[in-house]
């Protein structure tokens, strides 16, 4: 055999098994996720400059519980940001691979796959804009649809 699929064989299951391990063995801190200081609503361009910041009340956001939305909030929210969102784990393998061909095709960033989940552990846990960043973030996303699931 080859020394380069000797190679390729062996790497390709420790990785998996990394990636599992790296899934499994720690839940997602969900204390992160506990109401706590908002400071309002940041609007960032492509290339994470300010557009605009738009403060809650006092200069703080305020947490609305979920029930205070009514039912068309939500699910409109879910339509339009993440419509198979009750269909992934974490992370919309679809949607990564439709954005992947987009970007391809106009040789620069036009779409992004990230799910809800996605922007949620970006918020909470921010991560370089990298490849290596997108995939933490993606760990995490997964981790974090285990430890609390989807409501």
């Amino acid at each position: 055999m080859r020394p380069d699929r000797l190679v390729a064989l062996t790497a390709l299951p420790a990785l998996a098994l990394t990636a599992w391990m790296a899934l499994t063995a720690a839940p997602f801190p969900a204390d992160r996720l506990a109401p706590g200081d908002v400071e309002g609503v940041r609007l960032l361009d492509r290339h994470d400059r300010p557009l605009r910041h738009v403060p809650g009340p006092a200069g703080r956001g305020t947490w609305r519980a979920l029930d205070d939305l009514g039912p068309w909030l939500p699910a409109a929210f879910v339509a339009v940001e993440d419509r198979r969102f009750f269909d992934h784990p974490g992370v919309d393998l679809r949607g990564v691979a439709r954005a992947a061909w987009s970007n391809l095709r106009a040789g620069r960033v036009v779409a992004g796959g990230s799910t809800l989940t996605q922007q949620l552990v970006q918020l909470v846990a921010p991560q370089p804009r990298t490849f290596a960043g997108k995939a933490v973030e993606a760990l995490l996303a997964l981790r974090l649809e285990r430890a609390v699931g989807k409501a």
